[in-house]
């Protein structure tokens, strides 16, 4: 037969603790991963939108966009890890597509 709390009963006995401490350590170790990888995709937003401003500046200047990230003036210093940022174009006069594809684990 189950034994139920006394109403003078305080705390909780030692099974019960480690019970809480599984299930949290469980929900931790799914919510964490998820969490960084948010974190990964924002940052290479960014650089894309970081990507996207400097090709309007280079068109301003030189009336075509650029072909490769490398020719660009970019207001960040260092890519996000993770990703592989590319220019894609059929045409650098009309149109670009800037793209960041993930690269490796993720």
């Amino acid at each position: 037969m189950l034994k139920f709390r006394q109403p003078n009963d305080q705390g909780l006995n030692i099974i019960e603790f480690s019970l809480l401490l599984t299930i949290l350590g469980i929900l931790t170790a799914i919510a964490i991963p998820s969490f960084l990888n948010v974190s990964k995709e924002s940052d290479a937003k960014s650089y894309v939108d970081a990507i996207n401003r400097a090709q309007e500046a280079y068109y301003e200047k030189n009336g075509q966009f650029a072909t490769s990230v490398s020719s660009l003036v970019l207001d960040i210093s260092k890519p996000p890890a993770g990703y592989q940022y590319t220019i894609e174009s059929s045409d650098p006069f009309i149109a670009v597509v800037n793209i960041a594809r993930p690269q490796g684990n993720r």
